[in-house]
């Protein structure tokens, strides 16, 4: 008799939850066969257990939803962006698509036995630390906006600000340099040797414009720096050059000899 019973008011709940939002229930479970979109309910606290989504499930911005039960099943990407109160997603959960957790502070956790089959993205998941070493088995994995890169050890050290000011400018990689220096406390600019500002400018954009140099590892030869700003994203980058000018530094990034530049995008 008690099994009836929850048989039955969980048979209501999905049909008051088909009611509002969509879907068919097959076999006592809710099926959303195309797009499921759920973008922007703030009203949403949760999603029915075992509920199918086999396209697209857009959640973001539902800032009241703060879990993901056991069971649900994502056939397509699922997007979470903006669920501030998300604290975890269940172990075993498998994401066939594309994956966004974007700026969901409270995830805390991501259990072991979680699949991502596609890209997945945690920029922004401030309570996430530290990142678990299991994503890195993630092909396509994105802590940091726009950057995919999956090294945990180094991406845990760039958010916990362990490297000192020698070991970011030693960075080969123009995009994991500059994530590393925006999470860099930039005091620890003065501990490079012979610290200098050999230039210093404004673009077409009004963005400023730096060269610097310094000696880093023992070189006998200072490094030095071109310090500029995207004019789109306005991501500020530091781009090793031999010019000691800006205007010349600027020039020579695009193979030019000294040029004048109208307007850059």
């Amino acid at each position: 008799m008690a099994n009836n019973v929850k048989v039955k008011n969980k048979l209501k709940e999905l049909k008051e939850f088909q009611k509002k939002y969509g879907g068919e229930i097959i076999n006592d479970k809710l099926v959303f066969k195309g797009y499921a979109n759920f973008s922007g309910c703030t009203s949403l606290e949760e999603i029915p257990e075992g509920t199918v989504f086999n396209d697209y499930a857009n959640f973001s911005g539902c800032t009241l939803l703060k879990e993901i039960p056991e069971g649900t099943v994502f056939n397509g990407s699922a997007d979470f962006s903006g669920c501030a109160l998300l604290k975890k997603i269940p172990k075993g959960t498998i994401f066939k698509g594309y994956a966004y957790f974007n700026g969901c502070t409270s995830l805390k956790e991501i259990p072991k036995g979680t699949i991502f089959n596609s890209s997945a993205y945690f920029n922004g998941c401030t309570s996430l630390r530290p990142i678990p070493d299991h994503l890195g088995k993630i092909k396509n994995l994105y802590i940091f906006p726009n950057l995919n890169w999956n090294d945990i050890k180094w991406i845990n050290r760039i958010l916990n600000d362990e490297l000192t000011a020698e070991e970011v400018f030693a960075i080969d990689n123009v995009e994991h340099r500059r994530v590393a220096y925006e999470h860099m406390n930039k005091m620890k600019m003065k501990d490079l040797k012979d610290y200098k500002v050999l230039d210093e400018s404004i673009d077409e954009k009004e963005l400023p414009m730096k060269i610097v140099s310094f000696t880093v590892q023992n070189m006998k030869e200072p490094l030095i720096f071109y310090n500029c700003h995207c004019p789109s994203t306005k991501r500020e980058y530091f781009l090793q050059t031999k010019e000691t000018t800006c205007k010349k530094a600027k020039s020579m990034m695009w193979g030019l000899d000294e040029v004048e530049f109208v307007n850059a995008w």
